[in-house]
């Protein structure tokens, strides 16, 4: 029987890709079907996980459960991946931004490394309401710096409780974070350096932002396309896309679905923009609304009240990352929430941004960066920095945009192996 063209290249694709050296993958070595990065990057929504999983939930603050329009939320959901009455490498799930331990993302990633023999567990981002009301000390996540140190207080507590309430029994523990919880899982490999707690056998960074400010600046700028686009469009587009999303949910991901709606819809690069700033620009406006009703620092002038609930989260969806750093975050940074100066910001976003990393990334050799060319948040710089800095410990595909071939073969493959890799 004759395989197709297409099988044919991915076969030899898998078998022919060598991790021993830095590997950035030609195109024509590469047959992902998506070449619109846009279109890929939204269709990472569809990701769906491989396996069954239980959901667990941890109470980390006692203290968050009374929280106004929030109460008896605050225990934090783990989607937990096991092999029962059987000993095994545990690996962390960290989501991206505004990502839940229920990611579709994260499951995917979860669920294929317990294929491959993995106790796995899903942890929400940092930037997540769930662990803004859940974990968070100042209730202003976004700055990896503080946020690592606090997190892995967090995975201690994981761990912990894996232990006690799952018998969970397990070897050595590795962690794979994508979006902002892949440059978290950087900053984590740094705070291990220093507590020498979990020795992380593998750290694996997919698709991180490594640039704070121009990626803060880019999602903003893309959530400004709204401008530019009916409310009747968007109504139809919205629409369409719940209606995909409810079929991938009953039947599984399905690129045929996928592709077949994106075609239907005519997306321009315009409205795609503004799907991806729609998305993110939602998942800020809960980590503020939760923020605020933890800690009110008076920004939202709607009091919270049960019957203004919706009108305190329009409010909050006003503000959009760049704002949310300066208003919100970076006061809390300083000594009685002086305002920082310009300087004194462009400092603490340098001190945040992924190159910041670069001792830990050259000299940590179970730390891999797995991401592509056409995503939005990356630049030829940051190709060049990886390819100075990690050497043999990275993978660029030339297409996926934003986290949007996490399902393809040939990703699957790359990321199991590097797994399995030993010292």
């Amino acid at each position: 029987m004759r395989l197709p063209l297409f099988l044919i290249k991915v076969f030899i694709a898998l078998t022919t890709t060598n991790l021993a050296w830095a590997t950035i993958i030609p195109e024509s070595e590469y047959p992902f079907p998506i070449k619109d990065h846009y279109v890929s990057t939204i269709s990472s929504a569809a990701n769906t996980p491989l396996a069954s999983y239980e959901t667990l939930k941890i109470e980390v603050r006692k203290d968050r459960r009374n929280v106004p329009l929030l109460e008896k939320r605050n225990a934090v959901p783990l989607a937990l991946f096991e092999h029962k009455n059987k000993k095994a490498p545990l690996a962390f799930i960290i989501s991206g931004t505004g990502g839940t331990a229920l990611s579709g993302s994260a499951l995917l990633l979860a669920s294929q490394l317990y294929l491959q023999g993995y106790h796995a567990v899903t942890l929400p981002d940092p930037i997540s309401w769930h662990y803004v009301l859940g974990v968070s000390e100042s209730a202003l996540p976004g700055n990896p710096l503080r946020d690592a140190p606090e997190y892995y207080e967090f995975m201690k507590k994981v761990t912990s409780f894996l232990k006690k309430q799952q018998g969970l029994n397990f070897t050595d523990i590795s962690v794979a974070g994508y979006s902002y919880g892949g440059l978290l899982s950087g900053f984590l490999a740094r705070e291990d350096e220093k507590q020498k707690v979990f020795n992380f056998a593998k750290v694996i960074i997919i698709n991180p932002p490594f640039n704070l400010k121009s990626s803060m600046m880019l999602l903003d700028n893309y959530f400004a396309e709204v401008k530019n686009i009916t409310p009747e469009r968007r109504s139809d587009i919205m629409g369409a896309l719940v209606t995909v999303a409810s079929q991938i949910q009953g039947e599984g991901f399905d690129l045929k679905l996928v592709a077949g709606a994106a075609q239907k819809l005519h997306l321009t690069h315009p409205e795609c923009r503004w799907l991806i700033g729609e998305s993110f620009r939602i998942n800020l406006s809960e980590v503020i609304f939760a923020s605020q009703q933890v800690k009110d620092l008076g920004f939202l002038k709607k009091k919270a009240l049960p019957y203004r609930f919706n009108e305190r989260m329009k409010e909050a969806r006003q503000f959009g990352f760049r704002e949310y750093f300066i208003r919100f975050l970076a006061p809390s940074l300083k000594p009685n929430r002086e305002t920082p100066t310009r300087e004194e910001m462009e400092i603490a976003l340098n001190e945040a941004n992924f190159t910041s990393l670069a001792e830990t990334l050259k000299n940590n050799k179970n730390i891999f960066v797995l991401t592509n060319k056409d995503d939005f948040l990356v630049t030829p710089a940051d190709i060049e920095f990886l390819e100075n800095t990690m050497h043999e410990r990275f993978v660029l595909y030339p297409y996926g945009g934003h986290m949007g071939n996490l399902w393809f073969p040939m990703n699957k493959a790359n990321f199991e192996r590097i797994m399995s890799l030993t010292q």
